[in-house]
């Protein structure tokens, strides 16, 4: 695995947000780090083809790195309460607001092993199988979280040459069943707790509009 080589890749775009803070520079280097697709990418053909995922072990971490991003030229181009993407230096990036103790935590939580990689400023991350699985354009989970999510992540894999076996895929289907039942009975426990909610209020209501004589007081 050219570990070097990711690192001397990634280290110029890492250094550059970490030189930014006191914060970074001093107190936590690795509290920001590149994983996914960037790490897919340069495994597969050298080099990024799409955006870089940043990641990051809290929310200040999160805002100085935004923060800078935006001081230097970067703008906005779509936000959520996930995360900014921002383009800065011709480069898009998506600063993700889910936050991990390190970066092998956060690789840890990943659907698939083909994304499973994460590079800070001093190490290389990676699932075990993530070499063999890419290099065979496979998809094996590593720990499937939203089903529904992965599954779209499937779709878009596939159409990038991947394949995934059909187990594993019948695997996610069910799970998405499943996902769907739970959150039908969630939605019916949610409305029959507001309907009784309604009643006990109509029944307060009602039990204060009666003079207390009539109420057998």
């Amino acid at each position: 695995m050219r570990k070097e080589a990711a690192l001397q890749y990634f280290n110029p775009i890492l250094t550059d947000i970490i030189n930014s803070s006191y914060s970074f520079s001093i107190i936590d280097p690795e509290g920001v780090w590149i994983a996914g697709g960037g790490l897919r990418d340069f495994y597969t053909v050298g080099k990024i083809t799409n955006d870089i995922d940043l990641y990051f072990k809290n929310g200040d971490l999160f805002e100085i790195a935004k923060k800078h991003l935006l001081k230097n030229g970067g703008e906005i181009t779509f936000e959520t309460k996930n995360g900014t993407k921002i383009k800065y230096k011709n480069i898009y990036y998506d600063l993700i607001k889910i936050f991990y103790s390190s970066p092998q935590e956060c690789i840890d939580n990943f659907d698939f092993t083909v994304c499973s990689c994460a590079c800070s400023i001093k190490d290389i991350y990676y699932h075990e199988n993530f070499i063999e699985d890419l290099a065979s354009k496979k998809l094996m989970f590593n720990n499937i979280i939203r089903p529904s999510s992965s599954m779209i992540r499937v779709v878009k894999y596939i159409k990038k040459g991947y394949d995934i076996p059909y187990k594993n895929l019948q695997y996610l289907v069910n799970a998405i069943k499943k996902e769907d039942e739970e959150k039908e009975v969630m939605d019916i426990l949610t409305e029959l707790k507001k309907n009784r909610t309604e009643q006990l209020e109509k029944s307060e209501k009602l039990s204060t509009s009666y003079p207390e004589w009539d109420r057998g007081i």
